[in-house]
């Protein structure tokens, strides 16, 4: 690989990234007391649906490295109020019969805090309800989606729909 394609490959890794970890800043911003779900004295986890196989791989793959390159670094600071940020990542091959099972793993099993840094309108549109009726704040889409669906701000207390939230 040249170097300009190393080059073009770690822009586009950033570019993935910034959008999400804007996202998880907002994502980690919300109060979150040792006890809750996904919430330890030491640790915060979040978990991520993307497509790490599949037609769509480049970008899940890109987006979830981005994404452990930026917790890799906010936890060498220090972490979020002395938490680390523990990334648990799934991969729905970018179908959403496997984002809803991957969903309900990161919910149920994985006991996620939180969700971010998923690919895909269609596998977005199945993971938004799920972690809705949960109670599961979720953030960070990489979706070329323009639907107030994807735009909204999850608020855990607020019985609003999507549409009423958005920005």
């Amino acid at each position: 690989m040249t170097t300009h394609a190393m080059r073009e490959v770690l822009r586009s890794a950033m570019t993935t990234a910034l959008l999400p970890a804007l996202a998880l800043a907002v994502l980690l911003g919300l109060p979150a007391a040792a006890g809750a779900q996904g919430v330890t004295d030491a640790e915060v986890t979040i978990g991520s649906c993307a497509a790490l196989t599949g037609p769509a791989s480049y970008l899940g793959t890109q987006t979830v490295q981005g994404a452990q390159a930026y917790l890799n670094s906010l936890n060498d600071a220090g972490g979020v109020h002395g938490r680390k940020v523990k990334l648990v990542s799934r991969d729905d091959g970018y179908e959403p019969d496997k984002t809803i099972a991957c969903v309900n793993q990161l919910i149920q099993q994985d006991k996620v805090f939180g969700m971010a840094f998923f690919v895909g309108t269609p596998t977005g549109a199945k993971a938004v309800p799920m972690a809705e009726a949960q109670k599961v704040p979720v953030v960070g889409f990489f979706t070329g989606a323009r639907s107030y669906f994807f735009r909204a701000i999850f608020t855990p207390s607020s019985t609003a729909s999507p549409k009423a939230s958005s920005w």
